[in-house]
């Protein structure tokens, strides 16, 4: 595989080398949902957009008894599989595609953990960022595949920022969940940073902010907005 690096990375469930290049690699809002991940000894646990797998590795040091990793990127996948087998965690299983889609049939989910794209965007852009015309499309279809996928009492623990249409957000999770936020925090942005991502994007959040579809401020040379992580209870009955 190409050239990589590796980081420890410690966290109050356990600790773990996570490999990483020059386009795959964890980050603030990564650490920031590891922090409130817990897992049941023998369970069955997803990764859906995993990226690097961090929340995976933890959940397979953790104690699970079955772990399965999904992402579109093969690249992705590759930095997993090389950090799981250097660390003896062989109960990780990757699986290429998006969100629930690619797994087994028969693979009913005890908990689903994720951190998916989520900014609002004008048009394609970057897969990492994208989440659709109101950058809830991703966390909307996941809620709706961990419906049918997790046992009644399952979890989904979820990263959800503001900018994402939140009243759609909250209204999915109604659906067959019950839920709550555990964590809160404000996270900040040079304006011009965010502009650079893509061409238009920027308007397009000031746009949906001015409708109330996105919440975010700005202050200064800064845009602001509230970062979430969200843990929600599978009911008995949609």
């Amino acid at each position: 595989m190409p050239p990589f690096a590796t980081r420890q990375l410690r966290f109050p469930c356990g600790t773990v080398t996570e490999y990483h290049d020059a386009a795959h690699a964890s980050d603030q809002a990564t650490r920031f949902l590891a922090r409130h991940l817990r897992v049941a000894p023998g369970s069955v646990v997803v990764e859906a957009g995993c990226g690097t797998g961090v929340l995976a590795l933890l959940a397979a040091r953790g104690g699970a008894g079955a772990v399965h990793a999904t992402d579109v990127d093969p690249g992705a996948l590759d930095l997993l599989r090389a950090a799981a087998a250097a660390q003896g965690l062989d109960r990780i299983v990757p699986h290429l595609g998006s969100l629930l889609e690619p797994l087994p049939a028969g693979v009913q989910a005890d908990l689903v953990v994720a951190l998916l794209p989520q900014k609002p965007s004008p048009g394609a852009f970057d897969v990492r960022y994208a989440g659709g015309a109101d950058g809830a499309d991703l966390l909307c279809a996941l809620i709706e595949q961990a419906a049918g996928r997790l046992r009644p009492g399952g979890r989904l623990l979820l990263y959800h920022h503001s900018l994402a249409a939140p009243v759609r957000v909250e209204r999915a999770l109604g659906r067959a969940f019950l839920w709550r936020t555990l964590a809160e925090r404000f996270r900040l942005c040079r304006r011009d940073r965010y502009a650079a991502l893509a061409p238009g994007i920027l308007a397009t959040l000031q746009r949906l902010v001015a409708e109330g579809v996105a919440q975010a401020w700005e202050q200064g040379p800064h845009l602001v907005w509230r970062a979430r992580v969200i843990e929600a209870c599978r009911r008995s009955v949609p």
